[in-house]
């Protein structure tokens, strides 16, 4: 008998993954890894911090795609690895390398670091390594600043998975001050600030903000420091949500939930919420309404498009679907791997209004039966469905890059215009992206 694809029709999602920590992907079965993932792993987060380096305690086959992504991104001289041989883990010994190993990479850099990330496995959690006794012995012989970063998997499924815990860790280098707070925001959650056309840049400016403060703009330990003294910060991806509440806890600075929406009503929403975080009036209206009539126009030109919807694209998959289905698109399948809070209110639409879709876990095993039926749509948004769809025209909507606002919504619909005019490799732009396994 033929094994069937592993699948749960939008109409029973919620009602499917309620019991399971909101995760669609099924249990007790092994994970698929498709060479779609990839891009934003702890390694490559890790070294967001500027003027640090990242030290992986790391048994080999774990760091090798690390080690090849580094490369690709450049960050070959910032991340450097300990392996961990098998005599290590039974013994421990690999504990006691660690010095040598930062006094090693301190005597071969040029400029000494401002911090360190010491980051470890799985295999460090099982054995109940002491890495925060380790981290504070580091910092007192190296006059360095030391925090612990975990790539461990096996935490995924709980409370505080590695990819929220990260984000958590870049963070908690920002140290507490007693003076009066600065009016800048700071942006929490995505891996790169706003475009420079993003109309939130001027909203906010208008408004009275000072500075928008991204941990990729900033190119110093120093200026990193800037976004402690902010007065508010936004978080616009998920994955920011632990980092956010230690902030507000540690630094005290509030937070605005204001996840990325491509909605004209859900952007509203947000600059609602910003407005009551800062305690102020934003001018956003008239970016409303320029916005409106340039997606019809783009909207007109695409016809109704056959679309699938991918969990890599840089947004929260069901918000845009149903923004899709608003628009008259059909959109047959979506891939994600688990439920976000910010998509639940738009599961419960889809279920009245597109009852028809089909949500598949790219990390389901049977999706490698997905790929042998070739099911093909007319547009593909994200490097999954892009893939599982194979064929289709693919926007990647890469995390490389982070639209947000009415200026987002409205590049979404310009991109989905411009892969019929000038098609795209998908595997070219998949590599080009950093996706290693």
């Amino acid at each position: 008998m033929r094994q069937k694809i592993f699948s749960i029709p939008i109409t029973y999602l919620k009602k499917e993954v309620k019991n399971r920590g909101n995760k669609i992907y099924p249990e007790d079965a092994l994970h698929y890894c498709s060479p779609s993932v990839g891009g934003w792993g702890v390694v490559r987060v890790a070294c967001l911090v500027p003027e640090s380096v990242v030290l992986f305690v790391i048994p080999q086959g774990c760091g090798r795609h690390g080690a090849i992504a580094s490369m690709m991104h450049n960050y070959d001289k910032q991340l450097f690895y300990l392996y961990m041989s098998q005599v290590d883990i039974v013994t421990g010994e690999h504990m006691n390398k660690i010095d040598k190993a930062v006094e090693l990479i301190l005597s071969k850099l040029e400029k000494k670091p401002k911090a360190l990330v010491l980051c470890c496995t799985c295999t460090d959690d099982l054995l109940g390594s002491d890495y925060e006794g380790k981290a504070r012995l580091l910092e007192e012989k190296f006059d360095i600043d030391v925090r612990i970063g975990r790539m461990n998997p096996i935490r995924k499924e709980s409370k505080r998975p590695p990819e929220l815990m990260i984000q958590k860790t870049i963070y908690d280098y920002l140290e507490a001050v007693s003076n009066e707070k600065k009016d800048t925001i700071n942006i929490v959650g995505s891996f790169k600030g706003f475009t420079p056309k993003c109309e939130i840049n001027t909203i906010l400016r208008q408004a009275g903000i000072e500075e928008i403060l991204h941990i990729r703009n900033l190119k110093t330990y120093e200026e990193y420091q800037k976004m402690s003294r902010s007065k508010y910060n936004l978080l616009i991806k998920p994955s920011g949500k632990i980092a956010t509440k230690e902030m507000k806890r540690r630094l005290k600075i509030p937070f605005a939930d204001v996840p990325v929406a491509y909605r004209i009503d859900g952007i509203e929403e947000n600059y609602r919420k910003i407005e009551q975080l800062l305690g102020r009036t934003l001018e956003y209206k008239k970016y409303r309404r320029a916005t409106e009539e340039v997606i019809q126009d783009k909207v007109k030109a695409l016809g109704r498009l056959s679309v699938a919807v991918g969990s890599t694209a840089n947004a929260c998959p069901f918000e845009l679907a149903r923004e899709l289905v608003e628009r008259d698109f059909y959109v047959p399948y979506v891939f994600a791997d688990q439920l976000l809070p910010c998509d639940e209110v738009h599961v419960d639409w889809l279920k009245e209004n597109a009852p028809y879709i089909t949500v598949y876990s790219t990390m389901s095993p049977t999706m490698t039966l997905f790929l042998q039926e070739k099911k093909k749509v007319d547009l593909a948004i994200g490097f999954d469905a892009g893939y599982f769809c194979s064929g289709s025209k693919t926007v990647p909507l890469s995390l490389d890059e982070q639209l947000y606002g009415y200026e987002g919504a409205k590049i979404l619909y310009s991109r989905m215009i411009e892969v019929f005019e000038k098609p795209q490799d998908l595997k070219k732009e998949m590599y080009q992206s950093g996706m290693v396994i």
